[in-house]
């Protein structure tokens, strides 16, 4: 009885398999429009301090603008709509924000269930940490100055511009060679360069210090072995992009 139960979930669990892979290379044989690059978006001038309105009026303003189709964290819906307001690229694509306890203090992705889904009808995740260990309880979101907030919230949105036209394949992929350090380093290095060229090179930095200073200073603990740009990197690439002249 309970081998005869064994061959069925065993059959279900290869026909699902089947099924899941054959939607895959369906959805890669389709060419996915790329989004533009930032030079030929109209970009927000970028600003060295963001700090909240305080007014409800700017804050419907945002969200008019700027929140179509998105799910608001709780508490942070101010500083999600200011980057969401660097990236119009964005506008139209559905973003949840979730708040949920988990190791990585910000982490984006494609929904898991979505991602089968024509790229029209797909929806991104913003999985933003409430509790993590205590070594890096310093650096989550809520502990963070709201420029420094803005700033990771716009790098993590510069994760979700990079998926926009990639096949579901192609997710599969990114997910199995992030594991690899030169995968996640250049990885990490380009969302940062993609969150400074739309404008928030500023936040971005403030970020970036703010984690140096949680962890005294120790740059490589904070770069993971220059995983990702250190504050002085960050400063270079600000001085060389006429956005921010």
């Amino acid at each position: 009885m309970l081998l005869k139960i064994f061959k069925k979930l065993l059959y279900l669990i290869l026909a699902l398999s089947f099924v899941v892979y054959i939607l895959l290379l369906l959805d890669g044989i389709h060419q996915y429009p790329s989004p533009p690059p930032p030079s030929r978006l109209l970009l927000r001038k970028p600003t060295k301090t963001l700090v909240p309105s305080g007014s409800e009026l700017s804050f419907n303003d945002l969200k008019e603008n700027f929140g179509k189709n998105k799910e608001l964290p709780k508490g942070y819906e101010e500083q999600a709509l200011l980057a969401l307001a660097h990236y119009p690229e964005l506008e139209n694509v559905p973003i949840r924000f979730e708040i949920t306890e988990t190791l990585i203090p910000l982490a984006s992705r494609p929904d898991i269930l979505s991602v089968l889904l024509p790229w029209k009808k797909r929806t991104y995740c913003i999985i933003i940490s409430s509790k993590s260990i205590e070594s890096l309880e310093p650096i989550l979101l809520q502990n963070l100055s709201f420029n420094a907030q803005v700033g990771v919230l716009g790098h993590e949105l510069g994760h979700t511009v990079y998926y926009l036209d990639k096949a579901s394949i192609e997710h599969a992929g990114i997910a199995a060679r992030y594991l690899t350090l030169s995968f996640r380093k250049s990885f990490e290095r380009n969302t940062d360069q993609r969150t400074i060229e739309h404008g928030l090179g500023y936040q971005l930095l403030a970020w970036s210090e703010e984690v140096q200073a949680a962890f005294n200073g120790d740059s490589e603990a904070i770069t993971m072995d220059n995983t990702y740009y250190n504050p002085q990197e960050i400063n270079n690439e600000i001085t060389k992009l006429k956005i921010y002249k």
